[in-house]
């Protein structure tokens, strides 16, 4: 990271992952409400509407509110959210992961970093965290769609320097998106 870059209130940097707060059967895993759990994913579900979809303001909070809505009441086992938040709580960065542990893959559903904190390597922590925790729980494979670029080639670039493989930018698929996979356990193949 650049060090003129870098913010004082950066100094630990703190990667949280989030499940949904229901389970099968409806049953409340968290006990309770917890505040700060609610903040940090409302605010990681607007960062992503606002730097995936391209929503603007009102409607990224908006969409954001359903979101952690879905989110919170669904009793699917393989979601969830890494938020990535500086020591004072603002939130930096998310990703909607889902992994099935059947087949140790996992999917990205979308990664986003504050537009502020871009070109920071905030993103590139976030990704290999990502990694680190499916490594750990056994996940051989990821595979995520990446956001559409202004700069293709960038985008490209950018996961291919972290060991991601091209899959398919197939404009005529259901999704104008480019799509790319990594091997991360090489043991387990």
């Amino acid at each position: 990271m650049n060090p003129e870059n870098k913010h004082a209130s950066d100094q630990n940097i703190r990667i949280e992952s989030f499940t949904p707060a229901l389970s099968v059967g409806n049953e409340r895993i968290n006990e309770a409400f917890n505040p700060d759990r609610a903040r940090k994913l409302l605010a990681s579900f607007a960062l992503i509407s606002r730097e995936i979809d391209l929503y603007p303001p009102k409607g990224a909070i908006d969409r954001a509110e359903r979101m952690y809505d879905k989110f919170e009441t669904s009793t699917a086992a393989d979601r969830r959210v890494m938020v990535m938040s500086n020591e004072s709580g603002e939130v930096l960065g998310a990703a909607e992961v889902r992994y099935t542990v059947d087949a140790g893959k996992a999917d990205i559903d979308a990664i986003a970093i504050d537009t502020k904190r871009q070109g920071e390597g905030l993103g590139g922590q976030l990704l290999e965290e990502i990694e680190h925790s499916i490594e750990k729980e056994g996940g051989h494979t990821i595979e995520l769609e990446a956001a559409i670029d202004t700069n293709t080639a960038r985008l490209n670039e950018w996961y291919q320097k972290r060991g991601y493989d091209l899959l398919s930018s197939d404009k005529s698929s259901y999704s104008p998106h480019p799509k790319f996979y990594k091997h991360i356990n090489k043991k387990s193949q």
